[in-house]
C-alpha cells in the first residue's frame, strides 16, 4: 500500500475502483472509494475527454 512502489493491486484498482481526472492529474481510489491508492498525470486533447469511471 506505498504510491512508490508499482504493485499488482494498484494496477487492478483502476480497472475496478473510482478513478477520477481533474485538471489534469488521474486519482485512483482504494476499495471504498474514497481513499486516494496512487495519481498519474494525464495529457488530454481537444474534444470530449472522459473525466470520472465509476464501476458499480
Amino acid at each position: 500500500n506505498t504510491t512508490t512502489t508499482r504493485t499488482v493491486r494498484q494496477a487492478l484498482r483502476a480497472a475496478r475502483n473510482l478513478v477520477q481526472i481533474a485538471a489534469g492529474v488521474m486519482t485512483v481510489m482504494k476499495e471504498d472509494d474514497v481513499t486516494t491508492s496512487h495519481t498519474a498525470a494525464v495529457t488530454t486533447t481537444a474534444g470530449d475527454p472522459i473525466s470520472k469511471l465509476d464501476p458499480t
